[in-house]
């Protein structure tokens, strides 16, 4: 495509560059740089892109920048513009020539559920013999192909490029997490929705976001006119949250609302029973009755079913279609998580990871029939200190006993971050030693630094009916210790400890 098509409308400052070259790639990453390509000098939190501009003139690459032209760039070819973030996202779009206008586009945002929607929507759509494509937290997949997510929502040249290559292999409906880092920092800026949806607003990432209300502000962006399709695009939001109710007044063409507590709302229930096991429901879409029957467990998954529901129906899928693809869906990964065992105990595995999400997963344990739930968790490091203490506060809320451990320390000190949880630590828990954990006290605490052994000590003093939940990692296959990266999965060391327990006994 040629340059002067791909710049057309922008604010450009000062270039020395024919505008009749053709461009043969845009990236942002030095690596990728081939003769013709365009590279966008981004200035990042760790890498700079001026520092690159050497490798882009050797290989007749067009800098693009939105500072002043250094001096080594004044022999090579550049382009100035105002916004670099502005001109990346128009530039991504036409290079990749609108991916999204070919796919019908689905962006659900929140801080709880948001994998568990796409999940739910991606089944529903096989349902209706379409191909899904789902880009989030757990992986970005369509057309039997997996690829790792480096972030929820990616940068806007991988995003445009993921979804051209949707598009070439059949992808009919795209369903994408929209993260709040993602909308801040304008990843998501030349999209358009066919429709989206806030599931609720709770604490979390404040490390990024300096406030409640800031965090809010991010989310609300993609709610906004100017992220829809046109006039038919709506908006679902749950209004059951505080801030979905604030939301409901946004200016997206067609708002609509989900609720459990409100029986005017345009997806609302009936009758529903959480069982052990399912979830049964009959769930009001339009003024019309769904009864649906779900493996998924706990409250907190009825509202996700109920947005995947709302959602689809509004996108054209019938009420056989949303019953068989929420049926169809055994289990999200690492959204509890059962992992297999003999001893008579529910092991799960989930991603919970504030105050928030914790309370609504042993809430929905709690509800089950069992002897004690033995929680094993502990926090981010590098991350939202005040957190901390609050989410011991919710584990104490529905545990019996508590084992505290790390979870991606990243460059803190584990026993800092540990100290921080413990300052929330409920007074009717006792903390006793690690070898004095005996599983039959009720409302005592420990602290085993080392995940694995944490996860080992839960597994071996469990009795039979007992309910473990590892929270924090969910699907995460590593942990992040200093700088250093490495393989771990809770699933993994949960199926170890009980193969273990099954050749040694329990303790």
């Amino acid at each position: 495509m040629r340059l002067s098509e791909l710049i057309d409308g922008l604010n450009v400052l000062d270039s020395n560059v024919n505008p009749d070259m053709d461009v043969s790639l845009i990236t942002s990453d030095s690596r990728e740089i081939i003769p013709l390509s365009i590279f966008f000098a981004v200035k990042g939190s760790k890498n700079d892109g001026l520092n690159f501009v050497s490798d882009a003139i050797s290989r007749d690459a067009v800098v693009f920048l939105d500072r002043e032209v250094p001096q080594i760039l004044k022999n090579g070819k550049y382009v100035r513009v105002r916004d670099i973030v502005e001109a990346i996202n128009l530039i991504a779009a036409r290079f990749y020539r609108y991916p999204y206008r070919d796919m019908k586009m689905v962006g659900v945002t929140g801080t709880n559920g948001k994998s568990s929607i796409t999940f739910l929507v991606e089944s529903i759509v096989r349902r209706m013999n379409l191909s899904p494509g789902v880009i989030g937290t757990i992986n970005y997949r369509y057309s039997n192909k997996t690829l790792s997510a480096p972030n929820t929502t990616p940068d806007p040249i991988l995003l445009m490029r993921l979804l051209s290559d949707m598009r070439d292999n059949g992808v009919n409906v795209v369903v994408m997490e929209v993260s709040s880092h993602g909308l801040a920092l304008r990843r998501t800026a030349a999209l358009r929705f066919d429709a989206v949806v806030f599931t609720n607003l709770s604490r979390d990432h404040l490390d990024f976001h300096k406030d409640m209300e800031d965090y809010f502000r991010a989310k609300s962006l993609l709610f906004s006119r100017t992220y829809s399709k046109g006039e038919d695009s709506v908006a679902l939001i749950n209004i059951d949250d505080e801030y979905g109710r604030r939301l409901i007044s946004m200016d997206f063409p067609r708002m609509l609302s989900y609720s459990l507590e409100k029986d005017d709302a345009f997806v609302h229930c009936k009758r529903y029973e959480i069982q052990e096991d399912c979830i049964k429901a009959d769930i009001v879409i339009d003024s019309r009755v769904l009864s649906i029957h779900s493996h998924l467990i706990g409250l907190h998954n009825l509202y996700n079913i109920m947005a995947a529901a709302g959602v689809m129906y509004t996108l054209g899928a019938s009420f056989e279609e949303i019953y068989n693809g929420i049926y169809d869906l055994r289990f999200v990964p690492g959204r509890l998580q059962k992992v297999e065992n003999p001893f008579g105990i529910r092991c799960l595995v989930d991603y919970a990871h504030s105050d928030d999400s914790l309370r609504n997963v042993l809430k929905a344990l709690a509800a089950l029939d069992h002897r004690y739930i033995i929680t094993v968790f502990g926090a981010g490091g590098d991350r939202d200190r005040g957190k901390r203490p609050l989410m011991a506060r919710a584990v104490c809320e529905y545990s019996d006993l508590v084992i505290i451990t790390n979870d991606n320390p990243r460059t803190e000190d584990p026993l800092q971050i540990i100290a921080d949880i413990e300052k929330g630590m409920d007074e009717r828990f006792k903390k006793v030693a690690p070898e004095s954990l005996n599983g039959r006290d009720r409302y005592v605490y420990t602290v085993i630094p080392d995940r694995a052994g944490a996860i080992e000590k839960a597994v071996m003093v469990s009795k039979e009916k007992d309910i473990i939940l590892i929270a924090g990692k969910g699907h995460e296959d590593y942990i992040i210790e200093g700088t250093t990266k490495r393989y771990f999965s809770d699933v993994e060391e949960a199926r170890r400890a009980i193969e273990k327990r099954s050749r040694y006994g329990a303790y």
